[in-house]
């Protein structure tokens, strides 16, 4: 993450969701990709999509396939404050589609004020969060549900990140070991929502 922490401290993130996406996708538009001419090697494609979406994922940092994530913060070091004082807890790895609930030691709020304006989404601290509050985790749920539902850019990066699986293609070139500009990396900065640090 370049050093950079969200919410002025080390991220505590666990996705807690199965997300279906990878598994369930139409391989048709993978295989027109790749110039694959018939079905008789879906089984490999798979295997090589339900890896290439999720390593898309962490190299963006960002949720392509719908997923729940909790996030764990301390109250003492949130910095987000708005101009009426407000609080507001950022929310990596999105796109966030909603926030489930806030919760603490002894209670939680589950009305909820989310800005999907900012980039990373944020959630406002509730009001009702008591001043002893040290800890709270923060229930949402980012990415999409659907194929259909992922941007251009983002289905283009999966589809890039696939044919590179596929074909096997080094990163490098012999003999000096140096770095070979593709494709991949202009895919990837498109859609990546890493912070910069």
């Amino acid at each position: 993450m370049s050093g950079y922490t969200y919410n002025a401290q080390p991220i505590r993130l666990a996705r807690t969701g199965t997300p279906g996406l990878w598994g369930s996708v139409d391989l048709a538009p993978f295989r027109r990709f790749i110039r694959l001419g018939t079905t008789g090697a879906d089984t490999e494609l798979r295997e090589i999509v339900q890896f290439a979406g999720p390593w898309v994922e962490s190299k963006c940092s960002t949720t392509l396939a719908e997923d729940t994530l909790e996030l764990e913060v301390d109250t003492d070091k949130l910095c987000s404050t708005d101009v009426d004082g407000n609080t507001y807890i950022e929310l990596p790895f999105g796109p966030v589609s909603g926030v489930t609930s806030v919760a603490w030691d002894g209670g939680s709020e589950t009305s909820l004020t989310l800005d999907t304006k900012s980039k990373p989404e944020r959630v406002m601290k509730p009001t009702t969060v008591p001043a002893d509050a040290t800890t709270l985790t923060v229930t949402y749920t980012a990415g999409h549900s659907a194929w259909s539902d992922l941007s251009g850019q983002e289905q283009f990066a999966v589809m890039v990140a696939v044919s590179h699986f596929w074909q096997n293609r080094e990163a490098v070139s012999n003999p000096a070991m140096a770095a070979v500009p593709f494709m991949m990396a202009y895919a990837l900065s498109a859609i990546d929502r890493r912070p910069l640090g």
